[in-house]
């Protein structure tokens, strides 16, 4: 990675934290809110990209976890499908596959579940490379 897109990272990672915190501030420490799991999303890509995937991990986990808590554990939905998927991505970078499969197979079945069979969705389409990555 570049000096120069490296340092953007870092900038861009340092304005999601402020938004982070912010958000936390306006809605209360811990309380789920839509934009803080946005937040957490955005930190969570940020230190993917870095290669910080231990930190990646942890926030989209508390993203999911987040989004789920808003939506209810029952809801089908496309951000906790995406949701689902970012954790199965960084799991398979972690090197754990059995987690990034379960994960994948989630996000996938969710997918379905939304938008019906239709292989040729982009959604299903990355969901469907997803599950045979971390096969």
């Amino acid at each position: 990675m570049s000096v120069s897109k490296l340092g953007k990272l870092e900038n861009a990672f340092e304005k999601h934290e402020r938004s982070w915190k912010m958000y936390q501030a306006i809605h209360g420490n811990g309380t789920p809110h839509s934009a803080i799991a946005m937040s957490l999303n955005h930190l969570g890509n940020v230190n993917e990209r870095l290669g910080k995937l231990d930190n990646a991990l942890v926030k989209h986990e508390l993203n999911l976890e987040m989004r789920l808590v808003i939506h209810g554990h029952d809801t089908t939905l496309h951000t906790i499908a995406a949701a689902l998927g970012n954790v199965g991505d960084i799991y398979q970078g972690l090197g754990k596959p059995d987690k990034a499969l379960q994960k994948c197979e989630q996000c996938l079945k969710m997918y379905v579940a939304i938008l019906g069979d239709c292989k040729s969705h982009p959604a299903i389409a990355a969901g469907t490379k997803q599950l045979r990555t971390a096969l």
